[in-house]
């Protein structure tokens, strides 16, 4: 299973040379979101570190589908609708941890600042936007 020239459900499995081209390329893409997940690290102080969330995102390697082994896809291989992807997790500070950020700024800096806040419902969900002046403006 998973030689070159055999296919699964019409597509060619990921093998070969093909394959050790595709995990190069994934593993780049793996490399640079590892750094920026440690730069973000690195750039925060580490009372905001609880902030960081970390979000799964496929970024795309080939404009091919392949059929993948079960090897590949635990390395975080995805194939579908024409394209190779791999997943890589993006750093995401959420809306507190930049609230709190702020806040800490400007008490550093001995500066005065204004929060405003607009709730929305969208259907059975409510949606909050923060405007934030201060140094920033």
């Amino acid at each position: 299973m998973g030689n070159p020239g055999q296919e699964r459900n019409g597509f060619p499995f990921l093998a070969g040379e093909e394959a050790e081209h595709v995990k190069r390329i994934a593993l780049e893409k793996k490399a640079l979101a590892h750094s920026t997940v440690q730069s973000v690290y690195q750039s925060m102080a580490n009372e905001f570190h609880k902030h960081i969330r970390l979000l799964p995102q496929k970024e795309k390697v080939m404009d091919k589908q392949y059929a993948l082994t079960a090897e590949q896809r635990q390395f975080g291989l995805y194939s579908y609708h024409g394209k190779t992807y791999v997943e890589t997790l993006r750093p995401y500070v959420d809306v507190e941890g930049r609230i709190e950020q702020m806040i800490a700024v400007h008490k550093a800096h001995e500066k005065r600042y204004v929060i405003h806040t607009f709730p929305e419902q969208i259907g059975e969900q409510w949606v909050m936007t923060c405007q934030f002046e201060g140094l920033n403006k």
